[in-house]
């Protein structure tokens, strides 16, 4: 129920040109289960079309971080693991709201 809440709150807030900040929602579960699919042919269709991959910038391999801001919805699937405590900060850093860096 919260999933659809979330992406009404969305779309209403797209289609009225109005920027609505929200949470991070995280799906987890078995591979091939549906969660990119969910992402890739629901929630980003729904939000405009326009998605971004934050991975490489939230672990620290690139300071290139413009695409993320044109998008909105970012997408996370199947990236490595975070194996390394310095790469784990600087993800756990970047897993807060942009306008709060």
């Amino acid at each position: 129920m919260f999933l659809y809440c979330r992406i009404k709150l969305d779309y209403e807030a797209l289609s009225a040109g109005v920027f609505a900040p929200g949470q991070a929602i995280f799906f987890v579960g078995p591979r091939n289960c549906g969660k990119t699919y969910l992402q890739l042919y629901l929630i980003t269709p729904l939000l405009g079309g326009r998605a971004a991959n934050p991975y490489q910038y939230m672990v620290g391999d690139t300071t290139f971080n413009s695409d993320i801001g044109e998008a909105e919805h970012l997408l996370l699937s199947d990236e490595k693991p975070v194996r390394d405590g310095h790469t784990r900060i600087s993800f756990t850093s970047k897993v807060k709201p942009w306008w709060q860096t």
